[in-house]
């Protein structure tokens, strides 16, 4: 598990190391144009480019969980 900010989730993408994306959307507004993303760049031309949906969960409060798997 890497709970890491969107720097560390970046040099982990790049050298290839996630096998699962685990992502959870919440029904508010944060950040700007410059704010990061969760992968901290907005270079992904060395990112792996395939990952499949493996669930996706409407959870309380209007949120959703989504995973993703190579």
């Amino acid at each position: 598990m890497l709970c890491g900010g969107a720097e560390i989730n970046s040099v982990f993408m790049k050298q290839d190391l996630i096998d699962e994306i685990s992502l959870v959307i919440c029904p508010g507004i944060q950040g700007g144009r410059k704010e990061l993303n969760f992968i901290g760049t907005t270079d992904i031309s060395r990112f792996p480019k395939y990952y499949k949906i493996k669930e996706a969960k409407i959870c309380e409060g209007n949120t959703v969980h989504l995973i993703y798997t190579k």
